[in-house]
């Protein structure tokens, strides 16, 4: 008969150690792939202020790390998701400089009137589209994160 003695200590001590540095190199990790991915959906928008009104922000909770991408300006979300729908017009000034396609010898404002109108704008879906781009790399990011931290 054999027997055999195994201290476990510094095993229990390494597993603690890596319980402990998880969620500092997820934070991290998300961090840097949060920033990867505001870059690709700035790239699929026209330079404007849309684009520049993306913002990335983490949020750590005790069980996850949100990555959270947000935009300033009100059209974004017209512009992401599209819209299909009535839109209401409210009465407003307009300069009119053009009639029947020809300029005005003198432009001047109209009143335009309140009106309805129907909208059929296509979704465009930086941020969609850029997400499922990344996702391979989301998921291998985090993985070798957490394999590096568990590692010896």
């Amino acid at each position: 008969m054999i027997r055999a003695s195994i201290d476990a200590s510094h095993f229990n001590e390494r597993l603690d150690r890596a319980r402990q540095g998880i969620p500092l190199v997820l934070t991290s990790t998300a961090a840097d792939l949060g920033a990867q991915y505001l870059d690709r959906v700035r790239t699929g928008l026209p330079a404007g202020p849309l684009a520049d009104g993306y913002e990335i922000s983490l949020e750590q909770r005790s069980d996850a790390v949100l990555v959270l991408l947000t935009n300033s300006q009100p059209e974004a979300a017209f512009y992401e998701f599209g819209f299909q729908g009535t839109e209401q017009v409210s009465e407003h000034l307009r300069m009119m400089t053009q009639a029947f396609g020809k300029p005005v010898a003198t432009p001047h404002e109209v009143l335009v009137r309140a009106y309805s109108r129907n909208v059929d704008a296509p979704a465009h879906g930086p941020a969609t589209q850029a997400l499922e781009q990344m996702t391979p790399e989301i998921t291998d990011g985090f993985t070798q994160a957490i394999l590096k931290e568990l590692s010896p």
